[in-house]
Formats: structure tokens, C-alpha cells, sequence
């Protein structure tokens, strides 16, 4: 864990490594994902979706960089699995307001079987009707197992890294959520008879701006 976080700032704290990176994606990407994708950096043009019924599998090594403010629905199946040392990331392409993304959203209906583990969350925005709620993860009653993730520099009017609803059940496991922002919820929200567990997770420098 400590070594990806290392790796992670590393990643988030130098425009060079970003700039060459968004200059080294040559694959577009936007729209239905199914199957598998990556290893591969992967440049986001549009809003993506993960289907109802389907399946995407994102192998480690692999990065989505957003150039707008584009969203992750997933309707389906997500399997984001990297490793300690081959991690998976979610960042804009560039440091502008402009590319700050909407997050990996879990839509109601979709099922319980996702996972997130070894992935970073980065720099997303949501606080325009309706996606005010959830900055790096919203789940709509969506049960869902995060683990060896971090959820950093996301803001939302309510749950600034994560926000869940409608009786959802989100556990993370040896996660960091990290300056965050919202009205309400900074790092973490659950609203709406959403339970979940935090264990072995560093919550740390997130703000709630509200009274």
C-alpha cells in the first residue's frame, strides 16, 4: 500500500509525468465498454457505460485519461483490479478545471458484483443537477467492495470521494481518501439506510464546507 501511494502522488504531483502521458495516448475512448481493455492508456473522449447485463474487465497497468468532464456509468459489471505494483488509474488529462471528471457511478439496478482494488481516483467534479452527489464514487444502492484504492482531490456538493444512497452496502479496505470536498460528506457520505464498513483505510485533509 505505501508503495503505490508513493507512486500515486508521484503521478498526481508532476504536470510532466502527466503532460507526457496524455501526449502518449493514442487510443480514444467513449461510449458502450464491454469485454476487456488494457493494458493501455486510454485518452476519454466522451461519457462511458458499462451496459446492463455486461462486463468490463480493466487489467492492470492500464489509465483513462479524461479530457472532459466525463462520467463512468456502470449499469453492469465493473472489474477494476491492478496490483501493488501495476495499479490502475482514473485522472484527467490535463490540470485544468475543465477536465475534472464524473466519477465512477454505479447506477440503480446494477448488480453486486463489482470491484475496485488498486486503483486511483483523481480530480473529479460533480456539483451541477442531477450529479451533485458523489465526487470519485457514487453508488445507488449499488453493493460494492473498494480495496487498495485511492479517492483523492474530488469534489461534490454531498460525499466528495464517495457518496451512497438507497440502502447500498460499500466496504473499503485499506483505502486512502484524500482531499476531498463537499457541503457535506468531504471523504465519505452514506445517506439513505446505506451501511457499509471502512477498515484498515487512512481518511485524512477532507473538507466539509457546510454548517
Amino acid at each position: 500500500m505505501k508503495k503505490l501511494l508513493r507512486e500515486i502522488m508521484i503521478l498526481t504531483t508532476m504536470g510532466v509525468l502527466l503532460s507526457g502521458a496524455a501526449a502518449l495516448a493514442q487510443t480514444p475512448i467513449s461510449g458502450a465498454l464491454t469485454g476487456s481493455l488494457g493494458p493501455d492508456t486510454y485518452l476519454v473522449e466522451g461519457d462511458c457505460e458499462i451496459p446492463s447485463g455486461e462486463t468490463l474487465t480493466i487489467q492492470p497497468g492500464t489509465t483513462f485519461l479524461f479530457s472532459g468532464h466525463y462520467f463512468m456509468f456502470i449499469y453492469g459489471t465493473l472489474i477494476a483490479s491492478g496490483t501493488e505494483s501495476d495499479s490502475i488509474v482514473f485522472t484527467r488529462e490535463i490540470p485544468t478545471q475543465s477536465c475534472r471528471w464524473g466519477g465512477l457511478r454505479f447506477m440503480s439496478g446494477a448488480p453486486s458484483n463489482s470491484f475496485v482494488s488498486y486503483c486511483l481516483i483523481d480530480n473529479c467534479l460533480n456539483e451541477l443537477y442531477p450529479y451533485f452527489y458523489g465526487g470519485g464514487i457514487h453508488s445507488d444502492g449499488v453493493d460494492l467492495i473498494v480495496t487498495n484504492t485511492t479517492i483523492q482531490n474530488c469534489q461534490a456538493t454531498d460525499g466528495g470521494g464517495f457518496y451512497g444512497t438507497t440502502s447500498a452496502h460499500v466496504e473499503f479496505n485499506d483505502c486512502v481518501i484524500a482531499n476531498n470536498e463537499a457541503s457535506n460528506g468531504g471523504g465519505l457520505y452514506y445517506q439513505y439506510g446505506t451501511s457499509g464498513e471502512i477498515n484498515g483505510c487512512t481518511v485524512i485533509k477532507n473538507n466539509s464546507t457546510g454548517t
